[in-house]
Order: structure tokens, then C-alpha cells, then sequence
């Protein structure tokens, strides 16, 4: 590599990129040389519309509504991600690709809402 490693993950309320959300973000940072792990993140975004999750996701990621009750906004996640991870010092990769990067984009267009 050139740079350090992110490799991210994300959990949401459900699987459609159109009505859910993200509620956890979580990433480590891997030494471009030695591979080992260097850094970790990981939040709960506090969810705009709780009611709107999917059951079957909350079953798998068993994230309860007391963890993200108190969490920050997805814009303040997201801003102290980047502040602890910058792009320009890294590479990202992510879990779940597809789904996770969409949600990173629909994040940078759409703003505050960080919906996925």
C-alpha cells in the first residue's frame, strides 16, 4: 500500500439504501508497512427515525434504541471519523462495499440526515 488501511464497517436499520439508516460506523486502521493495527474507531450515530428499521437487520446487528439513544448525529460521526482518519493519509476499504459505499455517498450529497 501506499498509505494506511481503513477497513470499515457500518450497520444500519436496514438494507434499503433509500429509507434506512446508519447507526454504527466502525473501522481500523492498518500500518501500510507492517500490517499491524494502528488505530480504531467505532460510534453509534443516533438514528432521525427509529421506527422506520427493519427487524430482520436489527436482529443481526442487535443494536437496541438505549445504544444509540445518546449517540451523536451521523454529521458528527462522520466529521470525527475524517478528523481521525484523513483521506489523505489513507486508503478505505469496506465490508459490505456496495452497500457502504453508497451510503458514504448519499452522506457527502445529502448532509446531515447520513441516511443510507
Amino acid at each position: 500500500f501506499t498509505r494506511d488501511l481503513v477497513v470499515l464497517d457500518l450497520e444500519c436499520t436496514g438494507l434499503d439504501v433509500q429509507k434506512h439508516e446508519i447507526i454504527q460506523i466502525a473501522a481500523i486502521r492498518i500500518d501500510k508497512d507492517s500490517l499491524a493495527e494502528v488505530g480504531r474507531f467505532s460510534s453509534y450515530v443516533k438514528p432521525m427515525d427509529w421506527d422506520n428499521r427493519d427487524p430482520a437487520a436489527m436482529a443481526v446487528n442487535r443494536i437496541s434504541y438505549d445504544m444509540v439513544a445518546s449517540a451523536p448525529d451521523a454529521q458528527k460521526v462522520l466529521e470525527i471519523f475524517e478528523n481521525k482518519f484523513p483521506a489523505a493519509e489513507v486508503l478505505l476499504a469496506a465490508y459490505n462495499t456496495a452497500f457502504d459505499i453508497h451510503a458514504e455517498v448519499h452522506v457527502r450529497a445529502y448532509g446531515p440526515a447520513f441516511s443510507v
